[in-house]
Order: structure tokens, then C-alpha cells, then sequence
């Protein structure tokens, strides 16, 4: 190469460059053509999730009545009198005085008012004419027999009335299952209730113990025709005590209140 003339050599070499170049420009325009072997992947992107929506709950808030444990209603079975007792004496109240060692349980049969039984001493008193059944009987039996004396205040046979059991005798009674309710006896009071010509006794604080702690709220624990009963009830009757309780609520006799024994009792806990 070196024996060619310069001229002859730059002429060459100029010639080789453009065919070089010529090549590449070929090259370029063939391989687009060309085909691969390697597989193309298009990604289809995930969907993107729906939210996913969790309803939040919020409890119904349950007040338990706030009670202190002198106040707590709790059950027992066997009932003993507190050591103290307050006797009512009261030209408004009709007593009956009887013998708690001689009672004994009688089945009266009745057309009108269909059979009951009734509870009567030994001399023949009747402490309690009108019993539904025997389970009540039994009740009424055990309540009497701790006294000596029972009374009424109002009107009997109605809704009207309160009874009173006091005097003690000194004999113990079994309760079961006892249907009562607790109120606050540090506050009572007694209004007129003109659509009705009835006094109402009020207790701001009252819970049904039979099933529990029920709340009752403020409200009428009883009901009398006249002002100086329900004035003798609120002043002498119901601060004395802190239940009142019942034996054969559950009744359907026509007239239930005749087949219905109540009475108060004072204690610090009554449980179930």
C-alpha cells in the first residue's frame, strides 16, 4: 500500500469509507425486518380492589342502676324479720289479730267464683279469704305465720288497698321465689290524680327484683281513694320498710286483686 501513490492511496481509501458506509445503511434497513423468536409479554395491570366496608357497631349503652350495697335487692329463701319493728296503729286501718301457731290451709269450693283456698287460725279467723292455689296458700301460710296481726288500709278487694302484717310471733318464714319490688324509702311523696279520684304514692327510685335489677324509674308504687291513707302510708306505712312484695300476682281471676297478698319488709338484700 505504501508503493501506491499518495493520490492514488487517498482516492482508495475514499472509495472504501463510502462503500463501508453504504453496507451499514443496508444493514440498518434490513434488520428491522428480521424476525425474533423471543415471545413479547403485555402486562395486563391488576384491577384495583374495591374497598371493602366494615360497619362499625356501636352498643346500645345499658344503664345498671347504681346501688349501694345496703341497697343491693338480693334473694333468700328463709326470712327473718329485722330486729326492729314499727307497729302502725290507726283508726283508718281494719286489724285482725290472729293465732300464727293454729293456721292451716282450706279448699273452699265456689260456683261463682270457682274453688280457692283461704287461711285460717285454729279459732276459725280467716287471715286470708282468697288464695288462686295451693303454691299460693303455702306463700301466704309462711308470711303469716312470722306474725300476729294484719291489716288493711283502703279499700279490699280493689287495687286501692295496702296490707299490713306486723306484731311479730317470733316464728320464721320460707319465701320462695318472692315477686317484689325495692324502692327508696327516704323519699316519698303522694299527689292527686284528678282523672282518676285517686292519691298516688311516688318513690323516686324503684326496681322489680323478681328477675334481676329492672329499673322502674320514679314512679307510683300504690294508689288510695283518700288523702289521709295515703298521707298515713307516706308518713308511718312505707318509710318503715324498703319492699314491697307479692304472692299470687300472676292470677286471672276476674277480679285479681281479691286473689293478690302484699306486703312490706325491710331488709338489706334480697338474693337470687
Amino acid at each position: 500500500m505504501n508503493n501506491i501513490p499518495k493520490k492514488v492511496r487517498n482516492t482508495l481509501c475514499a472509495i472504501l469509507v463510502t462503500t463501508i458506509a453504504s453496507g451499514c445503511g443496508l444493514a440498518a434497513r434490513v434488520l428491522p425486518e428480521q424476525t425474533t423468536d423471543t415471545p413479547t409479554y403485555t402486562e395486563t395491570p391488576s384491577p384495583t380492589p374495591s374497598p371493602t366496608f366494615t360497619p362499625t357497631f356501636t352498643p346500645t349503652m345499658t344503664l345498671t342502676p347504681s346501688l349501694t350495697p345496703t341497697d343491693t335487692p338480693t334473694h333468700t329463701q328463709t326470712f327473718t324479720p329485722t330486729p326492729t319493728e314499727v307497729v302502725v296503729e290507726s283508726d283508718l286501718i281494719e286489724y285482725t289479730n290472729y293465732d300464727p301457731h293454729t293456721l292451716e290451709i282450706i279448699e273452699v269450693e265456689d260456683d261463682v267464683r270457682g274453688d280457692y283456698f283461704s287461711l285460717v287460725d285454729g279459732s276459725g279467723t280467716v287471715v286470708v279469704r282468697y288464695l288462686d292455689n295451693m303454691y299460693d296458700a303455702e306463700q301466704a301460710f309462711q308470711l303469716a305465720r312470722m306474725y300476729t296481726q294484719m291489716g288493711f288500709l283502703g279499700q279490699r278487694g280493689d287495687q286501692f288497698q295496702i296490707q299490713i302484717w306486723q306484731k311479730r310471733s317470733g316464728l320464721e318464714g320460707e319465701l320462695d321465689d318472692r315477686d317484689c319490688w325495692w324502692y327508696n324509702s327516704t323519699n316519698l311523696w303522694y299527689e292527686y290524680i284528678p282523672d282518676h279520684d285517686v292519691y298516688a304514692i311516688y318513690t323516686d327510685q324503684l326496681y322489680e327484683v323478681s328477675e334481676g335489677e329492672d329499673e322502674l324509674g320514679s314512679g307510683g308504687i300504690r294508689y288510695l281513694k283518700k288523702e289521709s291513707e295515703a298521707k298515713l302510708a307516706v308518713e308511718e306505712i312505707y318509710p318503715n320498710h324498703n319492699y314491697i312484695c307479692f304472692i299470687g300476682r300472676s292470677n286471672e281471676r276476674s277480679n285479681v286483686h281479691d286473689f293478690l297478698v302484699t306486703y312490706q319488709r325491710t331488709e338489706n338484700n334480697i338474693s337470687k
